[in-house]
């Protein structure tokens, strides 16, 4: 009876492991050229069997829908055709990670996916920063435009007139104020 019991166990965690496939999510990280992006792969499966997913970009901030996927034993290939990418990998024994290569118009590069939740998307960036400081500048078209023609176009010219508020910078000195023009 025990040997029964022990056939049993093994043909179920044989079944369990089958049974997991694709399906889930899984982490990878491709790095090309010194830069390193975080990738994020979701694959279900339908009521009909057929596997659909999604590639997130994470550091990229983009999600990609996967056109094909192709299981052929331990076999995977995804093809993504909107930006002309093909992952294909082995999923090892215990179906928890997916080792291969990923191609995109150019050398395979390796890229392995390992199961589990998919990290955070990356922080947006803030505001680009401001390229000077300057106060405002007061302009003024004193005179209308000039029309002239060039390489078969019409061209304006304008006569324009900036003026900037004039700013000191004060910086005591030991009992003596320096001002220096900005």
């Amino acid at each position: 009876m025990r040997n029964g019991r022990a056939l049993l166990l093994v043909l179920s965690a044989a079944t369990a492991a089958v049974g997991q496939t694709l399906e889930g999510s899984w982490n990878g990280t491709l790095s090309a050229g010194g830069a390193s992006l975080r990738l994020a792969l979701s694959i279900s499966r339908s009521a009909e069997g057929t596997f659909s997913g999604i590639l997130d970009s994470l550091d990229q901030g983009s999600t990609i829908p996967i056109d094909t996927i192709t299981i052929t034993g331990d076999s995977v290939r995804l093809e993504l055709k909107r930006i002309n990418g093909v992952y294909e990998g082995t999923l090892n024994a215990d179906r928890s990670e997916i080792t291969g290569t990923w191609t995109q118009g150019g050398p395979k590069l390796p890229l392995v996916f390992k199961r589990g939740p998919a990290p955070p998307p990356a922080k947006p960036p803030g505001p680009p920063p401001r390229p000077l400081d300057l106060p405002p500048v007061e302009v003024s078209v004193p005179v209308p435009p000039a029309a002239f023609r060039a390489a078969g176009k019409t061209h304006l010219a304008y006569e324009l007139h900036a003026a900037a508020e004039k700013r000191t910078m004060e910086m005591p000195l030991e009992n003596e104020v320096v001002r220096f023009p900005l």
